[in-house]
């Protein structure tokens, strides 16, 4: 009977050693019309395995009404991978983070007032039992021991909190509602041992710290295989920000290299990270997720793709072996080098690090002193900062005795080194002494060597990194890809090459290596610029609005994503009005006199403070509402959107009369009692600084407004704990009704001085005190959803209003384009009625991935823009290269 076992190693699949290499692919990320050519990617990447979060919100759109057809077809997802030969892991939740809206879950579960996720809370089990027995048999019936290709299944995901009631509890029952689903494969949890779950493999998430995260593995669970399940070689980008410091690829393959010598199986976050397609995001997170990974959000191979390639190749080649190795002695060797080594029956392996302490330089040779070998060898670090150099080594039939070259493994039956080029190489090999140099000549010709019945291909790490293998057992050389039909081929992201052709090089079964001519293709490099426009107001007719039914939340109103208008319910006089909303999210746009009068919350140029509104004539106020994801990481979870609890017409801010700050050198008893004291850090010996402050007195309440938070804080009114905020989030601001109390006292860990503690800014620049002054309640405000309009006039004009635009473009069936704003300031696009995402002028991506299967010879484009700027003559599709040809 199919099993998945493992020992304190590896994995094994029916007995047989499985050494998983994995990357994640998130099939709500990319269109099913690419699943197969990202799948075969990680395929040709060197992967044997998939993961996979499942976004429980991308498929229950309203309760009880689940959709698993189409882009949503989890099963078939799975169903190619395993097709295409790979192993799947599934991350279903229920929570998965992921930088996805409410991480995953569905928003309808805020129309449970004070509703808590992720514990025993009755409305948040009974959702999630019902989505659990939706998901469940999906993946139970691909599991491998029915013949399919999944091999672990996740319980929730990094449940951070130690001691949180309800937590433990809530993990278990996700265990046991996987088993009675049929689930018995592996079962782990990504929690960091914060709650360790009986029954279940513990892993863990990181990246320069991924080679101490692996030894911690062993250490803890000396009899389970370390795994790493999120190795992040990028990050994820924020509107307005810079793209991130992406990890460089020497980088990435030195940490890849150092956790295998450790026993260290691993899961790229993200190999191909894709798009955020309508409004899904997480807050505050841009359209493209394009991570930095491997492979783009275009699905092209970058840099990272080939040198993190060369460590997937020696991992999925090397890594059964290496399980079966212990430590051992390393040899002599000189330079600042880490070096690992573990011998085993199958020989030797010397695992080789630059330990550069701080410095990096741009070059560095190594000698090492093998026992097999009387001389030293000189393995050369210019390009790459790590290797894996073999001593009396029998891989595929053939012994190496030594080589100062790294081993990649066997790849179609041949032995593939790589090293810097033109670097001197010394290896021997079933006896024969070979020296030489390393091809320098770009990614094309091999340096073959026969070997008393083994071959051996040795060239650059650039070449070595392009040595591709087909299913029908072939090898192909000078090409950026090759499909593993063999029968498409990139180079350099473009198929063919703009000036002509280009040589390949391909090995065949028995041995015959020829070259081929491969001839360039014509691609469309021309943009089109949509034209026809007609526009809209997005004002909403008079019919669609209602009166709120709850305190405003947009999913207690039934806006679930994205924008909701509001408007007061009577006319306000003419007037100045000082507005300010006490508890709102995420940005509040105010209408006057039929224009733009304002907006607040996030954003660079808005603001959190009270603002003015002027109103000349008796009329309802304007408010659009634009929800930029609910929060998808942290505690308390649950994030409020829209107006909630209603708006003030009359705030001023008030500055504190008396403020005292002191250091506390061991926390109040009662916070060292809390669970919430573990999961923040707080132990005895931790410093606090105390920033006690008196507020004036006021005729009506004070809301507190912490504006990005720096650190974790903990607030008392009045002497009691009102609120304990954890660091870890992504909200910008917290408001804290504060009422009547005017005796605040915030407690702030790890920090002696107001600066510090306040991220360098003045402190009524982090905590903002605002008087609410005259409020509406929610029962003076209404509500209406943004609606496509039925009616449209001709023409695209500026307006000082949300606008709709729409226009039409030709284009090549099928072919993959970008959506280039110009002067469109913020909103979202659809292309022939499919929703792209979110465009906003504050960046940092200049344009927007349209993916191909929906674009056709004659297209609509329509566009929602808050700012009603309108199209200019920048506003175009642009075309995204080919990515194959055939040959």
């Amino acid at each position: 009977m199919p099993q998945v076992s493992w020992d304190g190693s590896t994995f094994y699949l029916d007995g047989e050693k499985f050494w998983i290499v994995s990357g994640a692919v998130h099939y709500f990320r990319v269109r099913p019309a690419y699943w197969r050519d990202v799948l075969e990617k990680a395929v040709q990447a060197g992967l044997n395995t998939v993961e996979t979060y499942v976004a429980w919100n991308f498929h229950e759109t309203s309760p009880g009404v689940f959709d698993w057809s189409g882009a949503r077809d989890l099963g078939r997802f799975i169903d190619l991978a395993g097709e295409i030969g790979l192993k799947v892991i599934v991350r279903p939740g229920p929570y998965i983070c992921s930088e996805w809206d409410f991480g995953g879950l569905p928003s309808y579960l805020m129309r449970t007032v004070d509703i808590s996720t992720r514990d025993m809370h009755p409305a948040y089990i009974e959702a999630a039992a019902r989505y659990l027995d939706e998901v469940l048999p999906i993946i139970a019936a691909r599991q491998h021991t029915c013949g399919g290709p999944v091999i672990m299944v996740q319980d929730e995901n990094e449940y951070f909190f130690t001691g949180r009631p309800g937590g433990r509890e809530h993990l278990e029952w996700i265990r046991d509602r996987m088993r009675s689903a049929g689930i018995d494969v592996v079962i782990n949890c990504c929690n960091h041992f914060n709650e360790p779950i009986s029954g279940t493999l513990e892993t863990m998430n990181g990246f320069s710290n991924a080679c101490e995260l692996v030894e911690t593995l062993h250490h803890r669970q000396a009899d389970k295989p370390a795994f790493i399940t999120e190795f992040w070689p990028g990050w994820f980008t924020k509107w307005g920000g810079l793209l991130p410091d992406w990890k460089t690829p020497r980088e990435i393959h030195s940490l890849m290299l150092g956790m295998l010598a450790r026993q260290g199986m691993y899961n790229h976050y993200m190999f191909f990270g894709g798009t955020d397609f309508g409004l899904y995001q997480g807050p505050f997170d841009t359209t493209s997720y394009d991570y930095g990974a491997p492979l783009t959000e275009t699905r092209r191979p970058c840099e990272r793709y080939y040198v993190m390639r060369l460590a997937n190749l020696c991992s999925r080649n090397l890594g059964p072996l290496a399980a079966d190795m212990r430590p051992a002695a390393s040899p002599p060797m000189e330079g600042p080098f880490e070096v690992r080594t573990v011998a085993g029956s199958a020989g030797t392996l010397h695992f080789l690090r630059v330990n550069y302490h701080g410095t990096r330089l741009p070059f560095r040779n190594a000698k090492i002193r093998l026992s097999s070998c009387r001389l030293w060898l000189r393995p050369s670090f210019n390009t790459l900062d790590a290797a894996v150099i073999p001593e009396n080594l029998r891989i595929g039939g053939a012994l190496i005795e030594y080589a100062d070259l790294s081993l990649i493994g066997m790849m179609n039956g041949v032995i593939l080194f790589s090293g810097d080029a033109a670097q001197a190489f010394r290896c021997s090999i079933n006896g024969s002494v070979h020296e030489g140099f390393v091809p320098a000549d770009g990614i094309l010709s091999p340096l073959v060597l026969k070997s008393r019945g083994a071959e051996i291909w040795i060239m650059n790490h650039t070449g070595a990194g392009r040595v591709f293998e087909t299913s029908d057992g072939r090898l192909a050389a000078g090409c950026d890809y090759v499909a593993p039909d063999g029968k498409s081929y990139l180079f350099a992201g473009v198929p063919g090459l703009a000036g002509g052709a280009r040589l390949t090089l391909r090995r065949t079964p028995d041995g015959r290596v020829k070259k081929k001519k491969t001839g360039p293709v014509v691609v469309r490099t021309r943009p089109a610029r949509p034209s026809g426009w007609e526009n809209a107001s997005a004002f909403p007719s008079e019919a669609s609005w209602k009166n709120l039914v709850s305190d405003g939340e947009l999913a207690r109103e039934g806006i679930l994503y994205g924008y909701g208008w509001y408007r007061t319910s009577k006319e306000l006089a003419p007037g100045r009005y000082d507005i300010f909303f006490p508890v709102a999210a995420d940005r509040i746009t105010v209408y006057a006199d039929g224009g733009f009068a304002g907006t607040w919350g996030r954003g660079d140029t808005d603001t959190l403070a009270p603002f003015t509104v002027e109103c000349s004539t008796p009329q309802k106020l304007l408010m659009l509402a634009d929800s930029l994801g609910r929060e998808n990481f942290g505690y308390p979870l649950e994030d409020a959107k829209g107006i909630v609890g209603g708006l003030s017409l009359s705030a001023r801010r008030v500055e504190p009369v008396d403020v005292g700050t002191r250091v506390l050198e061991t926390p109040p008893p009662e916070l060292l009692s809390d669970w919430r004291a573990a999961t923040s850090g707080l132990k005895n010996d931790t410093r606090l600084l105390e920033v006690a402050l008196t507020l004036p007195g006021t005729a009506s309440p004070v809301t507190l407004v912490a504006v990005r938070p720096a650190r974790s804080f903990i607030l008392f009114t009045g002497g009691r704990l009102m609120s304990w905020q954890f660091r870890f989030g992504h909200r910008r601001h917290l408001a804290f009704d504060l009422g009547s109390e005017r005796q605040i006292r915030l407690l702030i860990p790890d920090v002696s001085d107001v600066d510090k503690a306040m991220g360098g800014r003045p402190f009524n620049d982090a905590f903002m005190f605002v008087e609410q002054g005259r409020m509406l309640p929610p029962s003076e405000l209404q509500i209406a959803p943004i609606q496509t309009p039925s009616t449209w006039k001709p023409g695209a004009p500026a307006t000082s209003a949300p606008a709709f635009y729409r226009g039409v473009f030709k284009w090549t069936e099928g072919l993959e384009a970008a959506f280039r704003p110009g002067s469109f300031g913020k909103g979202f696009v659809e292309i022939n009625g499919f929703n792209i995402g979110r465009y906003w002028e504050i960046g940092p991506y200049p344009t927007y991935y349209i993916p191909g299967d929906v674009l056709k010879a004659r297209n609509t484009l329509l566009v929602f823009d808050e700012t009603g700027v309108g199209p200019d003559r920048m506003t175009a599709i642009e075309p995204v290269l080919p990515l194959l040809a055939e040959k």
